[in-house]
């Protein structure tokens, strides 16, 4: 399982996506993206920003934000996003906190080459993401919907009225009451509950997360009835990747996330090193997705556990063999391993 922050999307479209266009993170939010509603406050940062303006000003904001995130495009070459699906399976989930289509974008093309690939789920909405409801009211299904206006009325083929997700702002106190982000988080801690590895991608836990934290948590440690999380089964290996990481910016993770890992040590897991382990680049040559993407258990297992070699077969993806051509090897690779 992986969970994505906007570090990922930063990452991504490092350079830029397709027209040079680059993800802002928080600080510097309107400097970066040029956005003008009219703020004549002192803050810097989106999340306190939100906080510090109207109503009327947070509907303008809202409307904008959605605006400049649909801009956003992969450029032709693969990406990150691109690995990291093909790196997945139908087993595997992603789940991200992003606003922009980058990821739903990667899913578009890496369907091209197999149809086994991760499920997808935006924790705090997507502006590509909509859901059709019925007469009801209850959701009936997920689609992705491109270059549609804020707030556009459309229906499906069936005449079912569609609504886009909503974007939940950096705010301490978020709303999860609409049925999609509700619906995305009891998925994830249903998720989060059956993995055994989790990786955690350009999302470093901010305070104003302290609610999503939680779940997190909840859903991501077994309680026995007396509530302890001593169970064994939750000893689970938890990877963080985080770019240009300092030693001081290691702390504030390892406070962030350590609570995930709340288990006592025991025999069984006292040989077993890093299982909680804080990557600075993507393409570390520890980076389990890149090392045996597609077939990531089988050699997390051979390697850790069986204390073997990993099999031949087991392909390495690296930023120096990133092609379209190589991707579409793993998939086969796959497959041929699969019919052994």
């Amino acid at each position: 399982m992986v969970l994505l922050g906007a570090g990922a999307s930063c990452a991504c479209i490092l350079n830029g996506d397709k027209n040079g266009l680059k993800i802002s993170a928080m600080n510097n939010f309107f400097e970066n993206t040029g956005i003008d509603i009219g703020y004549t406050g002192k803050f810097k940062n989106l999340e306190e920003i939100y906080q510090d303006i109207d109503n009327s000003k947070k509907k303008v904001l809202e409307d904008e934000v959605n605006k400049y995130f649909n801009k956003f495009i992969l450029p032709d070459e693969p990406t990150i996003y691109d690995i990291l699906i093909i790196s997945l399976t139908h087993k595997d989930l992603i789940a991200s906190f992003n606003w922009d289509p980058l990821l739903i974008q990667a899913c578009q093309r890496c369907l091209k080459f197999t149809q086994d690939i991760p499920e997808i789920l935006f924790l705090h909405g997507n502006v590509w993401e909509w859901y059709a409801v019925d007469v009801n009211g209850i959701m009936t299904r997920v689609f992705a919907q491109s270059e549609c206006p804020l707030g556009a009325f459309i229906k499906t083929s069936d005449g079912q009225k569609c609504t886009q997700t909503p974007l939940l702002f950096p705010v301490k106190n978020k709303n999860y009451s609409d049925d999609y982000i509700r619906k995305a988080w009891d998925i994830l801690q249903d998720r989060l509950s059956k993995s055994f590895m989790l990786t955690i991608f350009g999302y470093s836990g901010p305070k104003s997360d302290e609610e999503a934290l939680a779940l997190l948590k909840s859903g991501f440690l077994i309680k026995e009835n007396n509530n302890d999380t001593s169970d064994i089964n939750n000893f689970k290996q938890l990877m963080i990747i985080d770019i240009n990481v300092n030693d001081e910016k290691k702390r504030e993770i390892y406070e962030s996330f350590e609570r995930l890992l709340d288990v006592p040590q025991s025999t069984f897991t006292e040989n077993i090193k890093d299982y909680f382990e804080i990557l600075d680049d993507f393409w570390d040559e520890n980076n389990w997705l890149i090392l045996w993407p597609r077939l990531t258990t089988d050699g997390y297992v051979t390697t850790q556990y069986e204390l073997k070699f990993p099999p031949e077969e087991l392909m390495t993806i690296n930023n120096e063999n990133l092609t379209w051509d190589f991707i579409e090897s793993i998939i086969k690779n796959q497959i041929k391993k699969e019919e052994l």
